[in-house]
């Protein structure tokens, strides 16, 4: 079974290497956010793979560029990635439009988000589509019927937003 963890810190290389193939080592690992240990495993790897070639650019330096072969391994990942994004994004979008509909059901006009996600552009949408008011910010204003809590533990630990508490003005909670 492929190490998944290793193919994300390739293809993150890779696109460095497509973007900036001037680059030496300590470089590219200052730009992908790796070791300079871990870059060179990973060009090893890459090399070895045929993926990646190296030449001298002068008598201290040396260069890397993806071969034809590397290319079409970074375009065939990278179309993996969007495809496996855009499904994820059509999930939540799914998951946030039951959420409003569900509001919308029990007669609620307006939501207010404490917190920012990189999501927020599918509540918008889904506020839109079911015809809610909707507020962001770190502060509620007073007076909303319905307040939706983000909670800053939850998006550290899973690095996405999550559900943490819902409670209206009247205090009930719905979750």
């Amino acid at each position: 079974m492929p190490n998944t963890i290793y193919q994300d810190k390739e293809i993150t290389l890779m696109n460095e290497l497509s973007d900036n193939p001037e680059l030496g080592q300590r470089e590219l690992a200052m730009k992908a956010g790796f070791s300079l240990g871990m870059v060179n495993t990973l060009l090893k790897r890459l090399v070895k793979k045929g993926w990646v070639t190296f030449q001298k650019a002068n008598s201290r330096n040396i260069s890397y560029l993806l071969t034809p072969e590397g290319t079409r391994e970074f375009a065939r990942r990278s179309y993996y990635l969007v495809k496996n994004t855009i499904g994820i994004v059509m999930k939540f979008s799914k998951s946030i439009d039951q959420f409003f509909e569900g509001l919308q059901q029990l007669g609620y006009k307006q939501l207010h988000i404490l917190g920012h996600s990189q999501l927020d552009y599918l509540f918008k949408q889904s506020a839109e589509n079911y015809k809610l008011e909707l507020s962001f910010g770190l502060i509620a204003p007073e007076n909303l019927e319905l307040v939706y809590v983000i909670s800053q533990e939850e998006l550290d630990n899973r690095g996405w937003a999550v559900l943490d508490a819902i409670s209206t003005s009247k205090g009930e909670s719905i979750v």
